[in-house]
Formats: C-alpha cells, sequence, structure tokens
C-alpha cells in the first residue's frame, strides 16, 4: 500500500502501487568521540520490506538492541520505491519517512521525487505551520552527506497559501507553467559554517542531542541568528 496522499486538488500525478520500502540507518562511531558543531556519520541500507509496519517494527528492534555497543544511533528513514522504475540517486523514491534515534517519525515526504508513468511531476503545496517539527530559533542536527551539522532553523517551509500566493499560475482557471516541487519542501537554517542561510531539506533536520549540548556553540548559533535578524532588518 503506497504512502500517497493527494495534496492538491489540480494534482494529476498518479501514484506507483507496487512499492517495496527501503530502510536506511544513519550512526555514529563512538571511538571517532564526535563533538558539536559538526560530526561524522555512516549511513546503511540495513532491509527492504513488503509494508511500512514492518519496516518501522525493524527500526524498533534495532534501538532496543543492546548489542551494536560500538556506534550510536542517529537517524533512520524509510524510502518508498516502486519496482521496476530508475532511481536516480540514493534518496530518491516516490515517499520517505525519517524517525530520530529513538525511532520516534520527525517528517514525512509531501511530494514525490518521481514522475510518474506519464511523465507528471507531483506538485508540492507546501508544509502548514502545525505540519513542522520545528519552529524558527530552534536548534536541530542537519545531515550534510557524510556528516551531521549543528543549525538554528531562521525560516520554515512555504505553507499552502504563500506558495499560491506567490505562484499565480497554480490557478484552476490557468494552464500550470511552473509550480513547486519536492526540492522546495525545506527549512532555511543558518550554521557556523557560512555567512549566508542556507536552504535545508525538510527531511535532513533531526533534533539535536545525539550528543550532549555545549551551551557555548549554542550561544554561538544565536548570534549568528541574531545578526541575520539585524541584517534583514536594516538592508
Amino acid at each position: 500500500m503506497s504512502m500517497y496522499k493527494c495534496y492538491g486538488p489540480y494534482n494529476q500525478y498518479e501514484p506507483y502501487e507496487d512499492v517495496i520500502y527501503r530502510l536506511t540507518c544513519c550512526y555514529v562511531y563512538l571511538r571517532d568521540n564526535a563533538t558539536y558543531p559538526r560530526f561524522n556519520v555512516f549511513q546503511n541500507i540495513e532491509s527492504f520490506h513488503r509494508s511500512i509496519d514492518d519496516a518501522e517494527k525493524r527500526i524498533k528492534s534495532l534501538v532496543k538492541d543492546k548489542d551494536f555497543k560500538e556506534y550510536l544511533w542517529h537517524s533512520f528513514n524509510i524510502i518508498e520505491i516502486p519496482i521496476s522504475v530508475g532511481c536516480g540517486y540514493n534518496r530518491e523514491g516516490q515517499r520517505w519517512r525519517t524517525y530520530d534515534c529513538n525511532g520516534e517519525i520527525v517528517a514525512e515526504s509531501k511530494a514525490s521525487c518521481l514522475s510518474d508513468k506519464k511523465g507528471n511531476r507531483e506538485i508540492y503545496w507546501g508544509r502548514e505551520e502545525a505540519e513542522c517539527r520545528f519552529k524558527v530559533g530552534d536548534v536541530v542536527e542537519v545531515i550534510c552527506g557524510d556528516h551531521v551539522e549543528l543549525q538554528m532553523i531562521w525560516q520554515l517551509p512555504f505553507n499552502e497559501a504563500h506558495a499560491r500566493k506567490n505562484l499565480p499560475t497554480n490557478k484552476p482557471d490557468k494552464p500550470m507553467s511552473f509550480h513547486l516541487d519536492d526540492s522546495d519542501d525545506c527549512y532555511i537554517t543558518v550554521s557556523l559554517t557560512s555567512e549566508y542561510p542556507d536552504h535545508v531539506d525538510v527531511m535532513s533536520c533531526f533534533p539535536a542531542g545525539t550528543l550532549p549540548l555545549d551551551q557555548s556553540v549554542i550561544n554561538r548559533l544565536r548570534e549568528v541568528f541574531d545578526g541575520h535578524v539585524v541584517k534583514t532588518a536594516n538592508p
């Protein structure tokens, strides 16, 4: 059964129904003596499942397993992959869900990365504030390839009203020449490694606290955050 839900009345995307679910684990080696604001992580494909329930049960069993003593779980994701459909990169799939180190769900994607059988892309209609795990000013961990970086939420993803306001072609009485897609589902964050805010995929953001939090690092992040507030107020 697909995780697909239709988020817009004019969305012509037709979901694939014959799918499997790939579970990927992200972890930190304890021997690395990782510390904030940045530390290395490793990601492995753990297993494939025929249902979300089975994949989630596997996450719970991994979290409870005491044999994994050499590393610390960081996060998990379940990616919905259509059978016999090419996927261009590691995370591409029709749907995905992310889970924290305790196996609790953090976020679920709102639009497919894939085109359907007719070549249609699913429209991203925004993410309402109530659907966002994080709020402006929250400190989060962001997976950036082979490492995790501590960052602070600067802006939330577009909501539907904002998307429609800024995309006037997205109206039922006009042909759709342009629309948002899965790549627009992102937070804007600030960090200690860039002087500019960055667009961060919602599915790459996780609660801070995998490691003991250092208040001095959080204070530095807050200074960067406040500095951007000043710049925005006085361009």
